[in-house]
């Protein structure tokens, strides 16, 4: 099974200047976790709710006045459509993220997520939860000392 047959599509996406509380809006409305941060429609950046908690709301800042730039992370995971789905949970395990970007010919076109994995009922993204976790029994504290779960 490839990426493309359970990623999502299409993107939701901001602008570097949209403020924080209209990009909560955004995903609010439109029932999404991230949304991607773009300058001149190129993608930037990534933020999440949880992003805007901690960069904007717990910092004490005015939701109104905080840019996404200030909030996004800079860090985009990408994977190819055609990829195998057990690539994608590899990254998504090894990487400990809960979403990848997906791109063809360089352009990004939909999300893949961890919960896409674990909600597919294909046999092959079975498979590609075998390997989510697998990648994910290793897990690394704040202070960055990489821990094996997998005697668990």
């Amino acid at each position: 099974m490839k990426v493309r047959e359970i990623m999502s599509s299409p993107i939701i996406s901001c602008d570097v200047e949209t403020t924080a509380d209209r990009a909560a809006a955004i995903m609010k409305e439109k029932k999404i976790g991230a949304i991607v941060v773009t300058k001149s429609g190129e993608p930037v950046g990534i933020a999440t709710g949880r992003d805007i908690a901690i960069n904007v709301v717990a910092a004490d800042k005015k939701a109104s006045e905080v840019p996404m730039s200030e909030v996004m992370s800079r860090y985009l995971v990408t994977i190819e459509a055609d990829a195998p789905v057990e690539e994608a949970a590899r990254v998504l395990g090894g990487k400990n993220l809960r979403r990848i970007l997906v791109t063809e010919k360089g352009k990004i076109i939909g999300i893949i997520t961890a919960r896409s994995l674990l909600t597919s009922e294909d046999k092959a993204a079975e498979a590609a939860v075998q390997k989510f976790a697998e990648a994910a029994i290793y897990a690394r504290d704040w202070r960055g000392v990489t821990t094996d779960f997998g005697g668990m």
